[in-house]
């Protein structure tokens, strides 16, 4: 395929899917057994920059990975070390998350079917489904990447998961020390849970893996910050709504909790001191603060009025 007709191609894509095609819930079945799928059912993401007429696709990493295709006879141990990540849409076939350049590759050479993983990715209809359930004014919220799962391995963990779970989440692995016990103190307290996180995770399958660990989460925003994930409108909206529902919002870094008000840009920061290993208890003496403070603020106000 020429570069002037796969732009063609591309923009005949992007042009199909305007006003018609929306993404929809798969269910666990698809998801766990639908692993391959034929290139042509796959859709480019008209918010991702390779579909922007401005940055596009890189030609010269499609035609590499055409050559490994190419050169290599078992292409999906090197091409496709990592399936392409899409979303389910309607009327037909996926949407791509990631994998734009190895997918354009495939259909240049004709490859029959390609490894996929289907997501489920939380849109601003199911964050208002979650908003409109809960009966909580105040959040918390945690970076799942970087402080409940933790990478750099220098803070302690909880067990990890018994099998069959170890398999079915050996991406999230194991979480923080204290994280369930934490989960559930931020509960019975009144927070509404909310977990962020850069990659493209299922919201239905970062649920049930903190189930495992008897937490409850109450909404999931994966993708954050990645091309092809929510647009700066989408984010707008979302923080609109956020602001609505709660009072304040509690925001749990690895050293230090951030409190926002409302649509207020100012915040009150308060220092998350002591071990690794105390950090689950300091947040709860944070949070303990942090309602006292509040309970103070609203009898004062009772007072003045």
């Amino acid at each position: 395929m020429l570069k002037s007709e796969f732009e063609a191609f591309l923009a005949d894509e992007i042009a199909k899917q305007k006003g018609v095609y929306y993404p929809v819930k798969a269910n666990m079945v698809e998801r766990l057994s639908i692993t391959t799928a034929p290139p042509k059912q796959l859709h480019p993401n008209p918010m991702d920059d390779f579909c922007r007429a401005e940055v596009g696709p890189s030609y010269l990493i499609i035609n590499e990975y055409v050559k490994k295709i190419r050169d290599t006879p078992d292409f999906a141990s090197s091409l496709f070390d990592e399936p392409i990540l899409v979303e389910k849409v309607r009327p037909d076939g996926y949407r791509i998350l990631n994998g734009h350049h190895r997918w354009a590759a495939a259909l240049n050479v004709g490859v029959k079917k390609v490894p996929i993983d289907i997501v489920n990715l939380a849109h601003s209809t199911d964050i208002r489904k979650v908003l409109e359930r809960s009966q909580h004014d105040r959040r918390v919220t945690f970076d799942m990447d970087e402080v409940i799962l933790h990478p750099k391995g220098d803070v302690p963990m909880e067990e990890p998961l018994g099998f069959p779970y170890n398999i079915r989440y050996k991406k999230q692995k194991r979480i923080r020390l204290g994280v369930p016990a934490l989960f559930d103190f931020l509960k019975k307290t009144g927070y509404d849970i909310w977990l962020y996180s850069s990659e493209y995770y299922s919201v239905e399958d970062i649920k049930d893996f903190f189930r495992c660990y008897s937490s409850k989460v109450d909404g999931v925003i994966t993708g954050v910050g990645r091309a092809g994930g929510q647009s700066a409108r989408q984010v707008k909206k979302t923080n609109a709504m956020f602001a609505e529902k709660y009072k304040f919002t509690l925001h749990v870094d690895n050293e230090s909790v951030l409190l926002t008000r409302g649509r207020k840009r100012a915040y009150e920061e308060f220092a998350i001191d002591g071990t690794p290993a105390e950090w689950s208890g300091r947040v709860m003496d944070v949070v303990d603060k942090v309602e006292r403070q509040d309970k103070e603020a609203e009898e004062e106000k009772k007072e003045t009025v």
